[in-house]
């Protein structure tokens, strides 16, 4: 195997997890910079009005980028079980659906929400003075959807295939375009949002470019005209890996619109605020999202060489490091918070909407800060649970997750104020965690038993 390439199935577990999830790391830091950067260069240069306008429809992104990349994993899990298995005319059948799947279902895609923008920002309910600006910014992020989707398949085939280093290599050098683009277009043109979502999109572009030359270059990825031909098995092979992420990824995104639609009601001030503090929080947990990713092939890999107790052993170490990285993450939030969260509040603001912003944004911390200790374990087995082909899983939890954001936003908001509604994210992790957990460690238990019959 190339250095450039991770056998998860041999070696220490935890290392082997820790050294393919690193670049992880650093790409997903990097890659949130996007998000990151457009921010705060807006909310110093534009003003919090323009800020709450990208906040506002912060769920119907995520939506949009969860479908893009649930689907990507539903193909990198078939792809990494290949490689575990061994299977080269198997992954380069994978890798052609995939193409021929981020091709025609990006379109799809764009073609279907473009028509639902106005729809979804008017049910948003975010104020008449900032909805233009809303609209404009999403409607660029819907645009870019083929883009989005090719670029996380292609990813997730290199991961699955042990290369993490390449996607890492394409977000360097993205990321640094993005800030240099919208400092030019928002500080000195003046253009606002539609020159943020502009160097964003343009970014997005160049990260897909690299990732295909990447695959171009190396032969264990080329194709030939026979991998083209319809598997209707590996079809619904997929379909049943990525069919469950998808529809998980719009029934959180479900919930997420009603609290974001809760938030908007209470005005730009408070909306602006808890947008500064959730892109402070999400810049963090792209660490974990990362080591997710890592359990994901790592577990796929072993599934497939037919290694369950290896599984069972590196899977102990990642709930150590749930724990220990959510103590690090509270710690973090609650010491730098400040400084973090004035990057988006620039000092030019009125005073009095400002502290209203920052006393939102200080909510918004310390809610999550115990929330953290709920999420972080449950994506780490969600994982799992995906990548052992039980995905189904993952959208019973997103329906129970659904029902705790209704909860949240509709009865806790009324008893605690907007503590009760910061709640959402902790509470639907807390209430969804026996789904996740219960079936993991009996098709575990199933799977050590049935090694122990061959043996």
């Amino acid at each position: 195997m190339r250095k450039d390439k991770i056998d998860m199935t041999t070696g220490n577990p935890l290392y082997r997890i820790l050294v393919f999830s690193v670049p992880l790391v650093f790409s997903n830091l990097l890659q949130q910079l996007y998000s990151l950067t457009d921010s705060v260069i807006v909310g110093r240069y534009a003003g919090l009005n323009a800020l709450a306008s990208i906040g506002g429809t912060g769920w119907v992104r995520w939506a949009l980028l969860g479908v893009c990349t649930d689907c990507a994993i539903g193909f990198g899990i078939a792809a990494s079980q290949r490689i575990g298995a061994g299977d080269q005319r198997g992954f380069r059948k994978i890798i052609a659906a995939a193409i021929e799947f981020g091709c025609a279902g990006g379109i799809l895609l764009t073609l279907i929400f473009r028509l639902l923008v106005d729809d979804i920002t008017t049910a948003l309910q975010i104020e008449a003075s900032i909805l233009p600006q809303a609209r404009l910014y999403l409607s660029y992020m819907v645009m870019a959807l083929p883009i989005t989707l090719l670029y996380n398949l292609i990813c997730a085939i290199l991961r699955s295939n042990g290369n993490s280093t390449g996607p890492f290599l394409s977000v360097v050098f993205s990321s640094g375009l993005n800030v240099v683009l919208d400092l030019y277009l928002v500080a000195y043109l003046n253009k606002g949002i539609q020159g943020a979502a502009q160097a964003t999109v343009f970014s997005q572009m160049i990260s897909l470019a690299i990732v295909v030359f990447l695959m171009v270059r190396d032969d264990s990825y080329h194709i030939e005209k026979k991998d083209l031909t319809p598997d209707y098995v590996l079809f619904f092979e997929t379909v049943k890996l990525w069919g469950p992420l998808f529809f998980n990824s719009i029934v959180l995104a479900v919930g997420g619109v009603i609290v974001d639609s809760r938030v908007n009601m209470q005005g730009p001030a408070i909306a602006a605020g808890i947008a500064a503090a959730s892109r402070c929080y999400s810049f963090l947990e792209t660490i974990e999202k990362a080591v997710c990713s890592g359990v994901s092939v790592y577990v796929g890999q072993n599934y497939g060489a037919e290694k369950p107790d290896r599984i069972s052993v590196g899977m102990k170490y990642m709930a150590a490091f749930a724990f220990l990285f959510s103590v690090a993450l509270a710690v973090v939030l609650l010491t730098l918070g400040d400084p973090m969260l004035r990057l988006f509040i620039g000092e030019a603001e009125d005073p009095t909407v400002a502290k209203t912003a920052l006393e939102a944004a200080w909510i918004y911390i310390h809610v999550n800060c115990i929330g953290v200790f709920f999420m972080v374990p449950m994506h780490i087995f969600r994982a799992a649970l995906q990548s052992l082909g039980h995905a189904g899983y993952t959208l019973l939890a997103a329906c129970i997750q659904l029902g705790a954001r209704c909860f949240a936003a509709f009865w806790l908001m009324e008893w605690f104020g907007l503590a009760g509604l910061c709640t959402d994210n902790g509470l639907a992790s807390l209430i969804c965690m026996p789904v996740i957990f219960i079936p993991y460690f009996r098709y575990m238990r199933q799977e050590l038993s049935k090694k122990h019959m061959r043996n």
